[in-house]
């Protein structure tokens, strides 16, 4: 049930002028009860920071920070767990399942936030995600959330 009574049909567009917006995105995803969101934009638009804002949406006090390297951050909340990836270094498929991803994606009551989705654009394992698409003109960011 959503929290409030805002219209969380898709695609949604979103125009934010300040950093503290993305919590009206991360609220918004929240009440549409996804499990999965592939967030796609160029270099410094806006990924990471808004895994930020929607890993405490979600309840977690943890501290989100680039997945880049890790390829893959854990974060804890309340009974579930987030997995937070960059697949932007992975250049294969091979590559891709040899890391173990498609494992996370499985996971009963985990959610799956990916930076860089393109190499699992065109596997089962996002069925059911939204993609957040990041668009950052003169220090505005147009998002743009679609089912």
């Amino acid at each position: 049930m959503p929290k409030n009574s805002h219209d969380f049909s898709l695609p949604k567009t979103f125009t934010l002028k300040t950093i503290e917006e993305w919590e009206h995105v991360a609220d918004f995803l929240i009440n549409c009860d996804v499990k999965t969101v592939l967030l796609r934009g160029n270099l410094g638009a806006g990924k990471t920071t808004f895994t930020q804002y929607l890993v405490k949406a979600l309840g977690s006090t943890n501290t989100v920070t680039s997945p880049t390297f890790a390829i893959v951050n854990v974060y804890d909340a309340d009974a579930n767990a987030i997995y937070h990836m960059d697949l932007y270094r992975l250049e294969s498929y091979e590559e891709l399942f040899n890391a173990g991803i498609e494992e996370y994606f499985y996971e009963k009551g985990a959610i799956c936030i990916v930076e860089w989705p393109d190499l699992i654009l065109d596997t089962d394992l996002v069925e059911s995600a939204i993609t957040v698409l990041i668009e950052l003109v003169d220090d505005i960011r147009q998002v743009v959330v679609q089912g």
